[in-house]
């Protein structure tokens, strides 16, 4: 329950500026397991790819910014994410458990492991 507490507060983190979704990622706990934590993870790469679109189109921003924020409300209450949430992500992603490794190499394969 402390790693959705401690992504949660990532996302404020991201949401306020103070750190970027790279950064996030980066300090993401190591071995997720959970299902919700996994799916912020996704949240967190889709936030960082779609860096162009949010530049240019203030609803989509505004859009993803509430869907982040809404996320990490509930993982600050120590709460799982709803089923369909995570259902949505699974019909996308296969569930994936981050290395316990945070050599420099393994981080690029495992964020480009996703754009792939």
């Amino acid at each position: 329950m402390n790693d959705r507490k401690l992504v949660a507060e990532l996302i404020f983190n991201v949401l306020a500026g103070k750190i970027c979704a790279r950064e996030a990622l980066e300090q993401f706990p190591a071995g997720i397991k959970d299902y919700s934590l996994q799916c912020v993870w996704y949240a967190l790469i889709h936030f960082e790819a779609d860096e162009n679109f949010r530049k240019n189109d203030i609803e989509f921003t505004l859009e993803q910014n509430n869907y982040l924020e809404n996320l990490a409300y509930i993982l600050q209450k120590g709460e799982p994410l709803p089923q369909n949430i995570i259902e949505e992500y699974n019909k996308y992603y296969e569930p994936m458990i981050k290395s316990e490794t945070k050599g420099f190499i393994n981080k690029i394969k495992s964020v480009f492991r996703f754009i792939i």
